[in-house]
């Protein structure tokens, strides 16, 4: 029997439970602040590295030092004792991470947990107290988790390097209720998960029922923020080709605003990919993304595109930019993402222009839900001043801000390939609908 219902069992030799990176949509790096929390038995301070003569014996790892930048974090039995990293790179290693003054107990169920909350800030806990720790660092201090495809792994370490190379760090026991969590608990929170003992931190089974707990892999949910843009940049991620500043006020925009006095232009210059993004989590429930949207072109259809892109290559929204489709005010538009319900992902706005004809792409007042939409119409116009529809002949040249040119703006985050598929998925479209209108 497990802490919790019923538990892993591992035999300090191969077995170990894999879970992908990318689990339901989820990724499980990249944290600034990060929480590893689980129950463990261990039988033996568990596996021989054969390279140091120490035992080792890894809880929940993201860790692979034969990849590039392989290693995430890791909680560990390191000789008895527990032992928790967190990595940026490697090669030059840039890592900080803690070790326990005392042992884990052998034979019996105790909760461990360790926390980042960022820089050389790092706590273990033992059934809900703070250990004594020793501090430890390689390079520069992290600011983040490293990004890599390296699957969380329970029971082991994906692979060393040197010489054992290969799965390693097996752990001898059980392993139960296991978390991640993309934050960083109080000391109140992990007393309280240690307090819940067998209740666990979800309503356990009958005794009699066959259900079998699964890891469990928690991250906060991510709301969107500052989708009125009315805080400027906050909570978005830019980049432009030409390094324009997307995020505006009013007196840096050609038009005003839907509401308030920011919204945010792309498009606006010759050979320009540009577009915002945020990492949101998509409601279970209302899983609809929605933004009001202002089209001023001056080309043709067939060659200025738009869209909505999810987690940097699946593009589940898309449009041209072009005189026919000119809105000359603000409407509304909806994108269903219910197969991303549940999941934390990234998503873009985005828009390229090709080397001439002008097109002008403004967005605001973006928001997840439905809310109050009207289910009968989803496309609402509010026309502004005749002299406003003029903007599809005006460039972000003419609106330069101070300091413009933002190097740290990411111009390769989407590339033009996923144009190009975006424009001859449109072009389909178009032939298509020629040959229903015949």
């Amino acid at each position: 029997a497990g802490m919790v219902g019923q538990a892993f069992s591992f035999d300090g030799s191969s077995g170990h439970i894999n879970i992908p990176n990318n689990g339901k949509g989820t990724s499980l790096d990249g944290f600034s602040l990060l929480t590893v929390e689980a129950w463990v038995f261990p039988d033996t301070i568990g596996w021989q590295d054969p390279e140091s003569g120490g035992n080792i014996a890894a809880i929940v790892s993201k860790h692979d030092t034969t990849k590039t930048n392989g290693v995430s974090y890791s909680l560990l039995q390191f000789n008895g004792k527990l032992r928790f990293v967190v990595a940026q790179s490697l090669n030059p290693d840039n890592a900080v991470g803690v070790i326990s003054d005392n042992d884990i107990p052998l034979g019996t169920w105790s909760h461990v947990a360790a926390v980042w909350r960022g820089g050389t800030d790092l706590d273990l806990y033992l059934n809900g107290a703070e250990m004594a720790a020793t501090l430890f660092s390689e390079g520069t201090t992290p600011t983040s988790t490293a990004a890599n495809s390296v699957p969380v792994n329970i029971g082991r370490i994906e692979s060393f390097s040197g010489t054992h190379v290969g799965p390693a760090a097996f752990f001898d026991g059980q392993i139960d209720e296991v978390a991640i969590f993309n934050r960083d608990l109080s000391a109140g929170e992990i007393q309280a998960i240690y307090n819940a003992g067998s209740q666990g931190k979800c309503k356990s089974a009958s005794s009699n029922s066959s259900i079998v707990y699964l890891p469990m892999i928690i991250r906060s949910a991510k709301p969107l923020l500052n989708g009125d843009f009315e805080k400027g940049a906050t909570g978005w991620g830019q980049y432009s080709t030409h390094g324009w500043e997307l995020i505006r006020s009013t007196s840096y925009l050609p038009v005003q605003p839907h509401s308030g006095n920011w919204a945010t232009w792309l498009g606006g210059d010759d050979d320009e990919i540009n577009g915002i993004w945020q990492e949101v989590t998509i409601p279970s429930s209302d899983p609809i993304l929605q933004f009001w949207m202002w089209i001023a072109s001056a080309d043709i259809c067939g060659y200025d595109v738009a869209g909505v892109v999810i987690n940097l290559d699946v593009v589940v929204d898309a449009f041209w930019l072009c005189d026919s489709n000119n809105t000359g005010g603000w409407i509304r538009r909806t994108v269903d993402l219910s197969d991303y319900a549940g999941q934390t992902v990234d998503f873009d706005i985005t828009a390229s222009n090709d080397s001439s004809w002008n097109s002008n792409l403004f967005i605001d007042d973006v928001s997840l839900g439905s809310g109050a939409l009207n289910s009968e119409t989803s496309i609402e116009l509010q026309v502004q001043e005749p002299d406003q529809t003029i903007a599809k002949s005006d460039k972000m040249e003419t609106y330069q801000l101070p300091g413009q040119s933002d190097p740290s703006f990411n111009s390769s985050r989407l590339d033009d390939l996923l144009f190009q598929t975006i424009r001859s998925s449109l072009l389909v479209q178009d032939e298509s609908q020629k040959v229903e209108d015949h």
